[in-house]
Formats: structure tokens, sequence, C-alpha cells
């Protein structure tokens, strides 16, 4: 369900929650987490480049990368 997830985000604070899941975060892994975060935090591919504080080509790159 949206709403519960929006508030357990809320509740944990999005900057903590992203800080947290990229850190954890390595090379080989990172289009996985990226996907996940997207679905967690209901994000299009601009606010996901914006909270990564990477460019949109770069995210395109990411999760593109085969």
């Amino acid at each position: 369900d949206m709403y519960a997830k929006r508030c357990i985000v809320k509740s944990i604070g999005e900057e903590k929650l992203i800080r947290d899941i990229t850190a954890g975060c390595d090379e080989k892994n990172r289009k996985e987490v990226i996907k996940e975060m997207k679905k967690l935090l209901a994000y299009n591919n601009d606010q996901v480049a914006d909270a990564l504080g990477i460019s949109r080509t770069t995210l395109w790159r990411i999760l593109n990368d085969h």
C-alpha cells in the first residue's frame, strides 16, 4: 500500500533514508538499489537523480547498463 510506504518514509526522513540506502550500495548492486528506491519512495527518474545528486543522463546510463 503506497500510503503505508509514504508514512514509513516520512517517519524515517527521506534524506536520511536515501543516505542510508546509498551508503550500503556498491557499484555492482547500484541499479537494483535505485529501482527499489524508486518503488519505495514513489519517485520518478528526475526525483531519483536529484536525490542522488546525479544527472538524469547518468541515472539513465545506470538503469540501462546491461
